[in-house]
C-alpha cells in the first residue's frame, strides 16, 4: 500500500476544506431570509464560523460581524502564526469581553466591560493591539546593536 507524503496530505486536506466551504457558501446564497451586509457578500448567520464565543446571550448579526472584523484585524496585526480567540459573556447589565492572542512571540490578553457588546469588543481590541504594539517596539529595539557611549570630552573636542 502506497503512503501519501505529508505535504500532499496537507494539500489534499486543504482542497477538501476549500471545496466544502464553497459548497456551504453556495448553499447559503440560495436562502432569502438572511440580510447580508454588502461588504460581506458570503457571510450569513448560518454560515459564519467564529473564533468568538458568546455566553448567556444570543448576539445580533451586527455584533457577530463586528466581532469577526476585530478578530480579522488582530490576526493581521499579530505576530506570525498567532491564534486569536474571544469571549463575550453577558453578566447582569454588562457584557464582559476577553480577547486572547497566542503566539510564539508571547501571549497577549485583554478584557473589557461595557453595557454595549460592540463597544466592549472594541475596547478589548484596543487593549490587545496596544500590548502587541509594545511587544513589537521592544522586539525591534532588542534587535538593534547597542549604541557606543561617547565621552563628553571627545564630543566637545570634535566641535
Amino acid at each position: 500500500m502506497e503512503t501519501i507524503p505529508k505535504k500532499e496530505q496537507y494539500e489534499i486536506s486543504y482542497l477538501a476544506f476549500v471545496l466544502l466551504a464553497v459548497l456551504v457558501m453556495s448553499c447559503a446564497g440560495n436562502t432569502s431570509r438572511n440580510s447580508v451586509a454588502p461588504q460581506h457578500p458570503l457571510v450569513t448567520e448560518e454560515t459564519m464560523l467564529s473564533k468568538f464565543h458568546y455566553k448567556n446571550f444570543e448576539p445580533t448579526f451586527e455584533t457577530r460581524i463586528s466581532a469577526e472584523e476585530v478578530l480579522q484585524r488582530l490576526e493581521d496585526f499579530s505576530p506570525t502564526n498567532s491564534t486569536v480567540m474571544g469571549l463575550v459573556e453577558h453578566v447582569g447589565t454588562e457584557y464582559c469581553v476577553s480577547i486572547d492572542v497566542y503566539s510564539v512571540g508571547g501571549t497577549f490578553l485583554a478584557t473589557a466591560n461595557d453595557a454595549d457588546p460592540i463597544r466592549a469588543i472594541q475596547v478589548a481590541e484596543e487593549k490587545v493591539a496596544a500590548k502587541i504594539s509594545q511587544w513589537k517596539r521592544g522586539r525591534f529595539q532588542q534587535s538593534l546593536p547597542p549604541m557606543p557611549q561617547r565621552d563628553k570630552d571627545t564630543v566637545r573636542a570634535k566641535a
